[in-house]
């Protein structure tokens, strides 16, 4: 009976994309803004796996992921929490839902200082298939991220890279398996003076095979390289430390 349960349950992992749980969120880079700013900031995302590999083989399949993000920021400190739809380009696999929270500490950075630096850790859940066989997985992303602080006048331009490392945990019918990986990013966020914004980044995420595994897919390396464009809006809210009451003071 043992027997059966742990050969249904590697059945079942052989049937999900090789490169699942790589991300924090799925077919979506792992956003950093150092620079940070005070107020609410909405962002509304697109992703797309452009490029995913399980040891030497290409993967064929393309994921993609649509969603939002929120973040409240604070001098200093910035919380966010996210949720996506996330399509694993498979025929026969359905779109399921993910979501992320994470927190960053501003460690450098000022209107005067031409760098910006901030710490950041987040963690992000994924869940696929149902039932006893589904398979479900927890990424923890902790990292270090840098951006320029470029002058331009009447915008906000943020131009920014990011190295982390990288906790996946996976489990299915009652197996599990943790590994560390790294990842890294970077990208461009342009905000205007209205709070408009727009942003893209792009990331590589990479964990390494493991000799020795209970899941049969986690014994060759993983790695895939990651697309993301999206829109955002940032609100101001009178009362915050940082911001203002009057408009324009």
């Amino acid at each position: 009976m043992i027997r059966m349960r742990i050969g249904m349950s590697l059945l079942a992992l052989s049937v999900v994309p090789a490169a699942a749980a790589v991300a924090q969120m799925e077919a979506l880079p792992v956003y950093f803004s150092p620079k940070g700013g005070t107020g609410l900031t909405i962002d509304g995302d697109f992703g797309r796996v452009s490029s995913s590999k399980t040891g030497t083989t290409t993967n064929a399949a393309h994921p993609t992921a649509i969603g939002g993000r929120i973040y409240l920021g604070v001098p200093f400190i910035t919380v966010g929490a996210g949720l996506a739809t996330y399509d694993p380009g498979i025929t026969g696999q359905n779109s399921t839902t993910e979501y992320m929270g994470s927190a960053a500490f501003k460690v450098l950075g000022g209107p005067l200082v031409p760098l910006a630096v901030s710490l950041q850790a987040g963690v992000g859940y994924f869940k696929q298939g149902s039932g006893t066989g589904a398979l479900k997985s927890v990424s923890l992303p902790i990292g270090l991220g840098v951006a320029l602080n470029v002058p331009t006048p009447g915008a906000s331009l943020e131009p920014w890279a990011a190295a982390r490392v990288q906790v996946n945990s996976q489990s299915v019918s009652g197996l599990s398996e943790t590994r560390l990986g790294y990842g890294l990013s970077g990208g461009i966020s342009l905000g205007l003076p209205i709070g408009l914004g727009a942003h893209v980044g792009l990331d590589y995420a990479k964990y390494g095979a493991k000799t020795s595994s209970v899941l049969s897919f986690q014994r060759t390396s993983l790695s895939t390289l990651t697309v993301g464009v999206g829109l955002h809006f940032m609100i101001r809210m009178p009362g915050l430390p940082g911001v203002p009451i009057v408009p324009g003071v």
